[in-house]
């Protein structure tokens, strides 16, 4: 279907993810990924109760009645958890809120029955946390005699010696590391790009040099973890040595992300999507 003859709802869905999000929002790539499987869900769902196909959506078939029976879908039918669920509303309300900005009248129906849709409550689960001898017995799993047990003991190092969030150790750019009057730091971004600088423990932080020198003498740099996709996908400036780190192809960069992404960082619990050729997903949505 030509672009000039789309409904409203499919141009600003398009333009929501295609320029809003990347440029505008400052949301991360993870929530991205989830907004547009929120998307995706939907569309599955308005096909299966009023057979109608994605690019034939209007903002007025999206009434409280349909959001509601869909949250409704996610948790009965495909098993999403409160948090999911929740999850899925959000995604509909950033949504709801730029299609407002941008043509309040034809949003209206789809924005207010958003809005009506409540939070569901998570059940608080009770904080579990490691012992001294538990996080010692774990820091020792890695065998460091391999190249990626040396990695995994690593991250697990800095992991616990920073508190920072996994997603955040994986978005670390070897610039962000910084040894400053024999203080360790690290400048962590976390959500909304807010940045802090930490300093982190000494055995930790000379662990974490000394792998940056020695994988940089290897001759590729494909150690698995977005951290040593150094030169093409993490900047181009290196530790308070100078070092000079191996190129890698962009597509062996895109491999490793993905292939990280995939086993650390996928939230999606639920079965995965079936599309019939019927109701065809845009592009932008994959």
């Amino acid at each position: 279907m030509r672009k000039n003859k789309l409904p409203e709802f499919m141009l600003l869905l398009e333009q929501f993810f295609t320029e809003y999000m990347p440029l505008s929002s400052g949301l991360s790539p993870n929530t991205t990924r989830s907004y547009k499987y929120a998307f995706r869900l939907l569309f599955q769902y308005v096909y299966q109760a009023k057979k109608k196909n994605a690019g034939e959506i209007l903002f007025r078939d999206l009434d409280f009645d349909t959001i509601d029976g869909f949250l409704k879908w996610i948790e009965a039918e495909r098993g999403c958890s409160v948090s999911t669920r929740n999850l899925r509303l959000s995604a509909l309300a950033s949504f709801a809120g730029y299609a407002q900005n941008r043509n309040f009248e034809a949003a209206t129906v789809f924005a207010n029955a958003v809005k009506r849709v409540p939070v569901k409550k998570e059940t608080i689960q009770p904080r579990v946390t490691f012992t001294l001898d538990e996080v010692s017995v774990l820091l020792r799993l890695p065998n460091p005699e391999k190249r990626l047990g040396f990695r995994n003991q690593v991250l697990l190092n800095l992991m616990y010696a920073s508190g920072a969030r996994a997603q955040e150790i994986c978005d670390l750019k070897v610039r962000d590391f910084l040894v400053e009057k024999n203080l360790y730091k690290l400048t962590i971004t976390g959500k909304g790009n807010k940045t802090r600088r930490i300093v982190i423990a000494k055995p930790s932080g000379t662990l974490l040099e000394r792998y940056l020198e020695e994988t940089g003498k290897a001759s590729r740099l494909e150690a698995g973890v977005p951290i040593m996709a150094i030169k093409n996908f993490l900047g181009h400036s290196s530790i308070s040595k100078t070092e000079r780190y191996a190129e890698l192809s962009q597509g062996t960069v895109n491999r490793h992300i993905r292939d990280w992404n995939e086993k650390w960082f996928s939230h999606q619990k639920e079965n995965p999507v079936t599309q019939k050729n019927e109701n065809q997903i845009p592009d932008f949505l994959k």
